[in-house]
């Protein structure tokens, strides 16, 4: 698993290498590929420089603000 990694925050998996499509299907809600995180053995991290790796969108206000920020150029 390849993580980013924003003001020392870590962001979301940007690259999940080979994955049972069982396991996919167990998934739920809005825990995502955090509930499998333990399964991994090997897991990277790469600084980057844009907040956006740790900006999450689970919920209808957490969308529009993505909107606002695209608006933004943030």
């Amino acid at each position: 698993m390849v993580r980013p990694k924003y003001d020392g925050k870590i962001g979301h998996p940007v690259f999940i290498g080979n994955i049972n499509d069982n396991l996919i299907e167990q998934l739920e809600g809005d825990a995502g590929f955090r509930a499998l995180k333990n399964i991994f053995t090997a897991e990277r991290f790469i600084d980057v420089e844009d907040e956006g790796a740790n900006f999450d969108i689970d919920t209808r206000d957490q969308y529009k603000e993505a909107l606002k920020r695209l608006e933004n150029g943030i």
